[in-house]
């Protein structure tokens, strides 16, 4: 009886996975399990060395994460059984309604008018500013590590984003704190920042346009931030001791604004692909590959805010729904461009994620295209790790800018811009610069010179908007040129002695051949492409090498190595 009891609780277990596929360093291959429909036996044969997120706590209460904990406690012993590591997510701002009142009253977070905040009517969001619900968190993060997992995620770590700003009176008081520590005019112990608010009629408008007719908005959003900072910080320190050896990440949804100062504290980058920050999801209709290039300034970003840091970068399929309807029997090519995009411009590992349109039967990758992504990955494991990048652009950007704003509309308008036109970029803080080489680059742009009004540019293509930054670029060519494909982008990359050059090819609709010209007449030029199974015909003509691919692949990596100086 018990065995079959094992049995059931195995299958019910394992008819809850659904994979998709990332890339991590040290040849480690990550799978997501979010759309429930995968055999256990499946993971086992295609055998990554994660599993990501085995167990969800979001929204729960403690005895439903240890009862969730408790059942997935027996499905990840299988996994570690095959040498295969896992790890849990636990919502960072989800309190259930069916909680406690007393720990909902000392945890909520509130709005202006003292009502608390959620999600729906049955997940209500928590403070962090509150030890009580920081306390929650940390015993949540104990109630994971026992089920066996060797990382977690701290899933929404920023209680700004999408829960808006706290008003609670934790956070009140502490805002009066902080204006007088940082001697701003004509504040005293005696302010209140949320009765200000009910006498002057704001209390009820939402937090960002509070920021624009509130003269403290922008300053109550700073202070957030910094607290945001310093509570991340505890949640770390607390969770290394406790739990050492173990990875910690958070989902920092796109980078906005808000995660750029708690990245530091985690072991990795995580990026979600939701990326709602800035909401320019509308691309040119005849452009098949426009949504894909929004991941580039985001790992762009990722990078200069802490580029020690790997990058889980894990894209949720919602703002590209209507593409993915539209090319249903195709989704598999999708987000297979999706995966080749992310890894080369700089991710190290990557994959789909689709549950936000399960229920319209959108899924990951099917089992024979996850199965080659993964060989391939394992097969040319050198040319995902580290890599230092060659781009010729450099874009300066401030940080206040980028945390106060939510999002700088002159990086997102010029970054599309040079990527437009099949060129790469870096990004660089300003506080940063006084450590950076700035002599490689053979362009700096300092995006605070731009009016916002640039922003247009990802819109109607306004001209007057982008004249002088397409005068700036445009003397810096591509080292190729194609045919077959219009939108393709180029990362150029160096490995000690080795120039890396990833290429994709976005208009991937059209599956018709392909030609690369380009400059080079080197011999030991290395081509790969995904899939593998594409034929490239190599040539020479007046000085130029050209290469022919019979089929247009997802991406192509050129590498040659360099002459010794």
């Amino acid at each position: 009886m018990k065995r079959i009891t094992l049995i059931c609780l195995i299958i019910i277990l394992t008819s809850i996975i659904s994979l998709s596929i990332t890339y991590a360093p040290n040849d480690k291959i990550w799978i997501a399990y979010d759309v429930y429909n995968e055999p256990l036996e499946k993971i086992i044969e295609i055998h990554p060395n994660w599993v990501f997120r085995v167990l969800n706590i979001w929204g729960n209460t403690l005895d439903d994460g240890r009862q969730y904990s408790q059942d997935a406690g027996r499905f990840i012993k299988i996994l570690s059984e095959n040498n295969i590591k896992s790890s849990a997510m636990i919502g960072g701002i989800s309190i259930s309604s069916k909680d406690k009142k007393d720990f909902i009253e000392a945890s909520a977070a509130r709005n202006p008018l003292g009502k608390i905040t959620g999600v729906d009517n049955k997940t209500l969001h928590g403070c962090y500013n509150r030890i009580e619900w920081r306390q929650r968190l940390e015993t949540l993060f104990d109630i994971a590590v026992k089920s066996g997992v060797s990382a977690i995620e701290l899933d929404q770590p920023s209680q700004e984003h999408w829960r808006g700003e706290c008003y609670c009176n934790t956070c009140n008081e502490g805002f009066t704190k902080w204006l007088i520590k940082n001697n701003i005019k004509d504040i005293d112990k005696d302010f209140d920042y949320v009765a200000f608010l009910k006498k002057n009629n704001m209390a009820h408008i939402n937090e960002g346009d509070r920021e624009i007719v509130s003269p403290y908005g922008k300053l109550y959003w700073k202070y957030q931030i910094e607290k945001d900072r310093k509570n991340i910080g505890r949640i770390t320190d607390e969770f290394n001791k406790r739990h050492k050896g173990l990875k910690f990440f958070g989902n920092t949804w796109g980078l906005a604004g808000e995660y750029i100062p708690a990245v530091p504290y985690y072991s990795n980058i995580d990026i979600a692909g939701d990326m709602r920050t800035p909401w320019i999801w509308e691309p040119d209709k005849d452009r098949f590959g426009a949504p894909f290039n929004s991941w580039i300034p985001v790992v762009k970003l990722a990078r200069a805010i802490d580029n020690s840091k790997s990058i889980l970068s894990f894209l949720d399929t919602y703002p590209y729904e209507r593409i993915l309807e539209k090319e249903h029997d195709r989704k598999d090519d999708v987000l297979a461009q999706f995966a080749s995009e992310i890894i080369a411009s700089g991710a190290e590992f990557v994959f789909p994620y689709s549950n936000r349109v399960a229920y319209r039967d959108i899924s990951g990758f099917d089992h024979e295209r996850m199965k080659d992504f993964i060989r391939f990955l394992k097969d040319k494991k050198e040319l995902f790790g580290k890599r230092k990048s060659e781009s010729p652009i450099l874009l300066i950007v401030d940080e206040d800018e980028a945390v106060l704003k939510r999002f700088m509309k002159q990086y997102w308008a010029i970054a599309y811009l040079i990527i437009d036109n099949s060129l790469d970029f870096d990004v660089v803080f300003r506080k940063d610069l006084v450590n950076t080489d700035i002599t490689s680059y053979k362009k700096i742009i300092d995006c605070k010179k731009y009016s916002e009004d640039i922003f247009r540019y990802c819109y109607d293509k306004n001209e007057n908007y982008i004249k002088e930054v397409k005068k700036k670029i445009s003397d810096i060519k591509s080292p190729y040129s194609f045919d077959g494909d219009k939108y393709t982008r180029v990362f150029r990359a160096k490995d000690k002695n080795k120039l890396i050059d990833y290429i994709v090819p976005t208009d991937i609709d059209n599956k018709k051949s392909m030609k690369i010209y380009f400059n080079e007449t080197d011999k030991d030029l290395e081509v790969s492409t995904f899939p593998d199974s594409i034929k490239v015909k190599k040539d020479l003509k007046d000085g130029k090498r050209i290469l022919e691919l019979d089929t247009k692949p997802f991406l192509i990596i050129l590498k040659k190595t360099l002459e010794n100086k």
